[in-house]
């Protein structure tokens, strides 16, 4: 879920996913929370679940693998984002939000990274602070 919304955020007319639901549109996000999400798939260790996603692994695909990594389209239009990110995830490291991150704040993107105590998927779904937070980010940020 959090990669998709990354690659709504940050991939605009002309990243060559044509088939997004705001392709053609004109329409943007506002403001965006996402939470574990992979940024980077060619950063990842190797993953059957993303080789499968793709149909090949980062060594054949180098281009579809950065085609879907919301990190290829990061610009300075892209919308605030708040990133939170489980310490204990085991799933997707930690490094993939701080790199997101780093990238957003060289564009001049309103951002914030929050590490939540927790793993992957239930970090968002039982930690109040998380949704406390990311509520404050999008107030501020609509």
């Amino acid at each position: 879920g959090g990669h998709l919304v990354g690659l709504l955020a940050t991939a605009g007319e002309g990243a060559g996913l044509e088939e997004s639901p705001l392709a053609g549109s004109g329409a943007r996000l506002q403001a965006a929370v996402l939470g574990g999400a992979p940024i980077a798939l060619d950063r990842l260790p190797a993953n059957f679940a993303v080789e499968r996603l793709l149909g090949a692994g980062p060594a054949e695909r180098p281009d579809l693998y950065a085609r879907a990594s919301p990190l290829t389209f990061v610009t300075p239009d892209d919308p605030p984002m708040f990133l939170y990110h489980g310490a204990s995830d085991w799933i997707v490291d930690r490094s993939q939000p701080r790199l997101l991150q780093e990238a957003l704040q060289r564009a001049g993107v309103r951002n914030t990274l929050y590490e939540a105590p927790g793993g992957h998927v239930f970090t968002f779904l039982r930690d109040e602070e998380v949704v406390s937070r990311a509520i404050d980010f999008l107030d501020g940020a609509l």
